[in-house]
């Protein structure tokens, strides 16, 4: 009986194995990954230029601006955004890598392509609001023309007073508000949102002892 079973486990599998949905299913993930990785850098004619600009926070927990400023430090976005391109890169078959050339980051491929993937590394500086100004003026930054002071600025963050620690007799903590200027790259507004959740956290653990 138990061979039976076998024969026509094995005879379905050949089946289904053979079938051009199923090699295509397999192998079609990491080819599109590795002809996307070996196109885009030749695609992108001229590289937009690195996003520099402020990030303004209002923090009346005073305990989230510094571990948002040291998150969003130039060296660490790059070291996270390499991070995340060499788990792409180890998720490729071994062939398909050195097939499109980007075995490493060390190559002009590889160079061309980890810009193309990750973006240019941003320079956001944290700059500390008074609690106690009015967040439609901070908001209002986000819209200025170009040209001055004001219009460096790519985001709003707004932290609640109750984000670090819960307000007596509460069960959840507060959160926070993220506010960023039109069209900014998808990638910065990760990189701030990620950092401020980090360092509110941070801000918790500290704040229970741990």
């Amino acid at each position: 009986m138990m061979t039976k079973i076998l024969h026509v486990a094995q005879r379905e599998f050949i089946a289904t194995a053979g079938t051009r949905a199923f090699i295509l299913g397999i192998l079609g993930t990491p080819l599109v990954i590795g002809l996307l990785l070996l196109l885009i850098p030749r695609m992108s004619i001229q590289d937009p230029p690195a996003i520099s600009g402020s990030v303004a926070v209002i923090d009346p927990t005073g305990r989230v601006s510094d571990g948002l400023a040291s998150y969003l430090e130039p060296a660490r976005i790059e070291r996270r955004r390499q991070e995340a391109y060499e788990r792409l890169q180890e998720s490729m078959p071994p062939a398909l890598r050195t097939a499109t050339g980007l075995a490493g980051r060390g190559g002009p491929v590889g160079r061309e392509a980890l810009g193309a993937v990750v973006g240019k590394v941003p320079t956001l500086d944290v700059v500390r609001l008074d609690p106690a100004a009015g967040i439609d003026g901070a908001k209002a930054a986000l819209t200025a023309p170009d040209g001055g002071a004001a219009a460096s600025r790519v985001a709003l963050v707004v932290v609640h007073p109750d984000a670090v620690e819960k307000r007596p007799g509460a069960d959840h903590f507060g959160s926070y508000d993220l506010f960023v200027r039109a069209k900014l790259d998808d990638r910065v507004i990760e990189e701030i949102d990620d950092g401020v959740r980090e360092a509110i956290v941070g801000a918790r653990v500290g704040s229970a002892g741990l």
